[in-house]
């Protein structure tokens, strides 16, 4: 991986925030901010490099965690 981690997860979460935001999953921008922050951070702490397994992973964790908080 040639980017830096820090700009690597930075858009990461800037992918993840228009494909969220175009779906109309975004209701309250400061928890998902802290949610995409934690969510990617912890999978790229995890080893994964490779931004598309980044970002899908981190879209199934944040639509996982408001199913489960909607249920």
């Amino acid at each position: 991986m040639t980017e830096q981690i820090p700009a690597f997860i930075e858009d990461c979460i800037q992918i993840i925030w228009d494909v969220l935001e175009r779906a109309g999953e975004i209701h309250d921008p400061d928890e998902a901010g802290r949610i995409l922050v934690e969510v990617v951070t912890k999978i790229v702490a995890k080893g994964e490099h490779r931004r598309l397994m980044v970002i899908n992973r981190a879209i199934d964790q944040y639509r996982a965690r408001k199913q489960a908080r909607a249920a």
